[in-house]
């Protein structure tokens, strides 16, 4: 019978018995040796920290800033600052001229940071509730709404407008300036998610889709012999939403041939305000990864690359593979072990010429 390796293997109990009796006799030599309680010894025993040392209270008090966002006039950056696992959203000048303010002090959660039109407030969403407050600190964060419309609120590129789902299958757009509620489309099946184009006439939104599963790879290596199996296990995405588009002034939903396998940053990535690319797995046996561009306006996706591999798609689930967009729309960027080691390729969106980008051995985890 082979000996398998498995990450999920348990020590067996005689040995963390061992183990314990170990740790135990350490812990009595300790007790043996040193004062079983500190805050008996005189003050001159007390060990001080030096000048400039790191203590407990100096680590509790470094603060760390994540989730930066750009005000729209490039005037001010929004932050999200954690200390000792409270964090809270604050704003700084972006010349640094001034000390960061805190817009809120609870520790509450916040998310979907985005600035107003005008960059003089400040929105995010708590609880599944749009709340707004003023940049300028000083004020208390309220709900936008008394009663919220629906869920998965996202603003538009502007930062005028909101589009949100109700219901369901009713996708809606709101005002956030005047107010104005409408309907953009009614769907039949269940909207998971909403997003705006870049140009902010259309909006785009999913249906469907399915969970992943996770699927068992056993290997037995020349070089250690058949009696030895190694497993590894490949967490593999579900059957990918339908994507659908729809304008802002109303109509009825367009599907999109598209559909992802994760590792990117959505289920399609924006070249421009017609055109998408997205990635595909193909063959149902975990061999094959294609990369799309598609016309939101109609016609078929194109296929601009293809990875085909003789066993199994080996890069971690969690690299970000996906294809990744350019600012300029002209470029995608993708990881791949085409050549059994992963790099970082860049292609063109219209010839598909391949350049790697790191020639080493060494792994590459994102983008």
């Amino acid at each position: 019978m082979p000996f398998v390796f498995n990450s999920d293997m348990r020590i067996p109990a005689r040995f963390r018995t061992i183990a314990l009796v170990m740790v135990a006799a350490a812990v009595a030599t300790v007790g043996a040796f040193g004062p079983s309680d500190p805050r008996t010894l005189e003050p001159s025993d007390q060990v001080r920290p030096s000048a400039g040392a790191l203590t407990i209270d100096a680590l509790i008090d470094i603060k760390t800033p994540t989730n930066p966002v750009w005000s729209r006039d490039s005037r001010k950056v929004a932050f999200m600052w954690e200390r000792a696992g409270v964090s809270n959203l604050f704003v700084v000048p972006a010349d640094g001229s001034t000390k960061p303010v805190a817009i809120t002090t609870d520790g509450a959660a916040v998310q979907g940071l985005f600035w107003s039109a005008d960059s003089s407030a400040i929105y995010f969403t708590r609880g599944g509730t749009l709340m707004q407050v003023a940049a300028d600190a000083g004020q208390t964060p309220r709900p936008v709404w008394s009663e919220s419309p629906g869920r998965g609120v996202v603003a538009s590129p502007d930062g005028r407008s909101v589009a949100y789902v109700a219901g369901t299958g009713e996708v809606r757009v709101r005002s956030l300036v005047e107010g104005t509620d409408r309907i953009v489309a009614t769907f039949s099946g269940s909207v998971t998610a909403v997003n705006w184009t870049p140009d902010g006439r259309r909006l785009t939104f999913t249906s469907g889709g399915g969970r992943g599963q996770t699927v068992r790879h056993e290997q037995s290596p020349e070089y250690s012999g058949a009696k030895i199996v190694y497993i590894t296990n490949e967490n593999v995405a579900g059957p990918p939403a339908d994507t659908y588009v729809v304008s802002t002034a109303g109509g009825t939903p367009l599907q999109l041939a598209t559909g992802s396998v994760g590792g990117g940053r959505g289920g399609t990535r924006w070249l421009d305000d017609t055109h998408v690319v997205f990635d595909r797995q193909g063959g149902g046996d975990f061999k094959r990864r294609g990369i799309y561009v598609a016309d939101v306006t109609g016609g078929e996706p194109k296929l601009v690359h293809e990875d085909v591999k003789s066993t199994f798609w080996s890069i971690p689930g969690g690299a970000g593979a996906g294809s990744q967009a350019s600012p300029t729309g002209k470029w995608f960027a993708f990881l791949s072990d085409r050549t059994g080691w992963d790099h970082l390729y860049v292609a063109d969106v219209i010839f598909s010429s391949l350049s790697r980008k790191n020639r080493s051995s060494a792994s590459c985890s994102s983008v």
